[in-house]
């Protein structure tokens, strides 16, 4: 693992910590802070690590453009509904990050269970297209971005990470974006989908970016 040459006060550690633990915009907000803070004043910020923070930077833009549109385009109660499908205490969401408590799991590992939980929130017959119906084109827009982001995350994180894997990503990554593309697919899933898997990146990005930082 390639450290982070840089003395960083504790403070941005908390603070990249406390904000993956509640992804509302708030604490996209506050992350995104602490990583202009740290970008700032490392020392070697450049190759390697400096793409993983830039990564950071980009990822956590698109799930606030995806937010702010899901906001802008729905009621308000609609968007209340989703919101609080997207709360923190979720099954679906403990799921996706129980493995990330899991010694030296790869991101591979990381991903796909990401992806077998956003599978069953595809494949919940429970979601009516209704609610965000305003929301098909932002959705849609965001699930392009994501497709290449996923695989630039694939790409920065590949430490340990065979062939077999990779192909199990893409077995994966295939299937959940082929329901993020069907038209049957409830708006509402798909976005929760969506939600889920920057939630998943972010968590991911941020818990290897701490463990690389040399703190003081």
């Amino acid at each position: 693992m390639v450290m982070l040459r840089m003395a960083v006060p504790e403070v941005y550690k908390g603070e990249l910590v406390a904000s993956i633990s509640d992804i509302d915009i708030d604490g996209i907000w506050r992350m995104r802070s602490s990583l202009q803070a740290l970008r700032s004043i490392a020392e070697d910020i450049d190759g390697p690590n400096g793409e993983r923070v830039e990564l950071m930077l980009d990822t956590s833009a698109d799930l606030l453009r995806l937010m702010n549109s899901l906001e802008t385009t729905s009621k308000a109660a609609d968007f209340n509904r989703l919101a609080r499908l997207l709360n923190t205490g979720g099954e679906a969401i403990n799921a996706a990050e129980e493995i990330l408590t899991k010694e030296d799991a790869s991101f591979a590992e990381i991903l796909v269970n990401g992806l077998t939980v956003s599978l069953g929130m595809l494949g919940n017959t429970a979601y009516v297209s209704s609610a965000l119906q305003g929301s098909e084109m932002a959705v849609r827009n965001q699930a392009t971005q994501l497709y290449d982001t996923l695989w630039e995350f694939m790409r920065i994180h590949r430490e340990g990470i065979g062939a077999d894997e990779v192909e199990d990503v893409r077995k994966q990554l295939d299937t959940v974006f082929d329901l993020l593309k069907d038209n049957d697919t409830a708006v509402d899933a798909r976005a929760q989908a969506l939600v889920l898997l920057y939630r998943t990146l972010i968590i991911a990005g941020v818990t290897d970016l701490v463990q690389r930082v040399q703190w003081e």
